[in-house]
């Protein structure tokens, strides 16, 4: 009897022990999963995930489960990015953002040619000759203030490229949100003979694009990959 009565117990104590273990990794994946949904959601804010409490053209208020409420009519420029992954408030995409633009005499504003243009064209604000073979930095009189949160990005003009074999040459040129100077554009002649622009002349596109800063974190030695330090080329070509 007194066996029987230790068997159960025994029994019974390892019921109870599977189970708190169970609710324990339950618990923990649960957590995990709500973890990895928040990082997902904040790399995925490059393009989803940006919240914005001012510059944003869009609705006028976002309700949080909670019942926070995110103001998205205050007509400032600054940009506070995935900030509502902290708070666990709704996540808002932006129709387009606000960007300042220093107003100049005879100077043309860059324009999206078609409805679904990713970006917008720059223009040469002085007549050009690029010899072949040269590298020429052309002026555009453009200034901006790009809100917190964004580049610019410029990049070469397909046509001009194929056509003329003009390029920019630090393609993607970066302009970083805090720089006011005025945005000129490194052109390349990579064709055989020289290439004329004209003041006026669309020269290259400026591609607006959100950002996000790296905090790093130093560790002994990087988790191991399939790839590990594979590169040029040793995936091959076929």
């Amino acid at each position: 009897m007194e066996l029987a009565l230790v068997i159960l117990v025994l029994v019974v104590g390892q019921l109870l022990l599977q189970m708190m273990k169970w609710f324990y990794m339950t618990k923990r994946a649960s957590a995990k999963y709500k973890f990895d949904r928040k990082i997902g959601q904040s790399l995925w804010g490059l393009k989803k995930n940006i919240v914005a409490k001012r510059g944003i053209g869009i609705g006028e208020h976002s309700k949080s489960p909670h019942g926070d409420v995110v103001s998205l009519k205050d007509s400032s420029k600054n940009l506070l990015v995935v900030e509502a992954l902290a708070k666990n408030e709704d996540i808002i995409t932006p129709d387009y953002i606000e960007v300042d633009w220093e107003k100049k005499e005879d100077v043309i504003l860059p324009e999206y040619e078609t409805s679904m243009s990713s970006g917008v064209d720059l223009r040469s604000s002085e007549d050009l000759v690029i010899a072949v073979d040269s590298i020429c930095l052309a002026p555009t009189s453009i200034a901006l203030e790009i809100p917190s949160g964004f580049e610019a990005q410029v990049r070469s003009r397909s046509g001009l490229a194929l056509k003329n074999g003009v390029v920019v040459l630090n393609s993607p040129g970066t302009i970083d949100a805090d720089y006011r100077g005025e945005i000129k554009v490194i052109l390349k002649n990579l064709g055989n003979k020289d290439f004329k622009i004209l003041k006026g002349d669309r020269i290259a596109q400026l591609v607006f694009a959100p950002v996000v800063q790296i905090k790093w974190d130093v560790v002994e030695k990087l988790d191991n990959s399939e790839r590990g330090s594979g590169g040029f080329g040793s995936t091959g070509i076929k």
